[in-house]
């Protein structure tokens, strides 16, 4: 026998498990709060008001989160210490995505949003965009490569009289000479 929906309270629902005869408190993206659930309605019912109570709701404020080598510039929209998250929702240009992350904050991957660190932000923004602007010139310079390796090339190659000069010799050549002078 499936759960039964028996009340919400501030987003959490209370579900009963006649079965088991136990209730069961989930949270809005549907996580079991409580895995060994409870004996009551009533006391399932405390523990959603407590988190509740808990969970700060406040005039969302600028942060950054970094991820891996990535920072995203967003907005925390309320925080729960007692649980030890954040909800996090990604600024993208003039529109907040519909979306939102939930952030441990045990990782230490929100930051907020200081002078010093809107400066590391912007510091990181160019370099990225100048990596981005030298991988496009890369594969501009890639595009230019030209005689490809086909067979017909390759009899070229082998039946001419060193038509081609050793390239890696000549850069070793060159490599050394550097050293000797240098």
């Amino acid at each position: 026998m499936p759960e039964i929906d028996i009340s919400e309270i501030g987003g959490f629902r209370v579900r009963y498990d006649a079965r088991k005869k136990v209730f069961y408190l989930y949270d809005n993206n549907n996580k079991e709060v409580d895995k060994e659930g409870f004996s009551s309605q009533e006391k399932a019912e405390a523990r959603a008001k407590a988190l509740m109570k808990n969970e700060i709701k406040l005039k969302d404020f600028q942060c950054l989160l970094c991820r891996y080598d990535s920072v995203y510039i967003g907005r925390v929209t309320s925080l729960n210490f007692e649980e030890g998250f954040c909800w996090f929702v990604e600024d993208n240009g003039d529109s907040y995505r519909r979306d939102r992350s939930k952030q441990l904050l045990r990782h230490n991957s929100v930051f907020i949003f200081t002078p010093a660190n809107r400066i590391v932000y912007e510091k990181i923004t160019s370099l990225r965009s100048e990596i981005k602007e030298l991988e496009n010139q890369i594969s501009e310079l890639i595009k230019t490569i030209a005689d490809p390796l086909t067979e017909e090339s390759y009899r070229k190659i082998k039946t001419a009289p060193k038509a081609q000069p050793n390239l890696m010799e000549e850069i070793t050549k060159g490599v050394e000479e550097n050293a000797k002078t240098g």
